[in-house]
């Protein structure tokens, strides 16, 4: 599956201070979510309780959080994970920025992310093409394309965020 950035679904933020482009999601309340934001002002992230969410610039100069794992990202790509609950400020380094975001819930799933040039797809994981030229298996995908692997696909040819999904082992009471 290949989901195009014209295809993309903007929304306001849940503080609704900015927007933001759902990519892709898994169900309606998801349990996974991709999307890309425009962060454009200083100011607070939005909470997302049993959330945890990566975070990776894509665009812009970059940006620093503050809170309880402050970060600095200017490398495009690199992956930022954090706790949805916890509170973040977001200051723009020097102007807007785009990020890529996943939010996956914390009780169903683990989410191993990485920037990569090479790596192996199994059925459910995706790739989230950083630039042009990134190949999916015989797919070719063009800069902020996403491609969600339905058989096992090499991501090779340009640079890409690739998740792989766990499930989280359900505690026996």
């Amino acid at each position: 599956m290949i989901v195009r950035p014209e295809h993309w679904v903007e929304m306001p933020w849940k503080n609704g201070r900015g927007v933001t482009h759902e990519v892709w999601k898994d169900a309606d309340p998801f349990t996974v979510r991709v999307s890309v934001a425009e962060v454009t002002e200083d100011g607070p992230f939005s909470t997302f309780e049993g959330i945890d969410r990566v975070i990776a610039l894509l665009d812009g100069r970059g940006f620093e959080l503050k809170g309880p794992m402050s970060r600095r990202l200017t490398d495009v790509g690199g992956p930022f994970a954090f706790r949805g609950e916890d509170r973040y400020d977001c200051h723009l380094l020097d102007g807007p920025v785009k990020d890529f975001n996943l939010m996956t819930s914390r009780e169903k799933w683990r989410a191993d992310v990485q920037r990569t040039t090479n790596a192996m797809l199994s059925p459910g994981d995706f790739a989230f093409a950083i630039n042009d030229g990134v190949r999916a298996g015989d797919v070719s995908l063009g800069r902020h394309d996403f491609y969600r692997a339905t058989t096992p696909a090499r991501v090779s040819g340009g640079q890409a965020i690739v998740v792989t999904l766990k499930p989280r082992a359900r505690s026996r009471v």
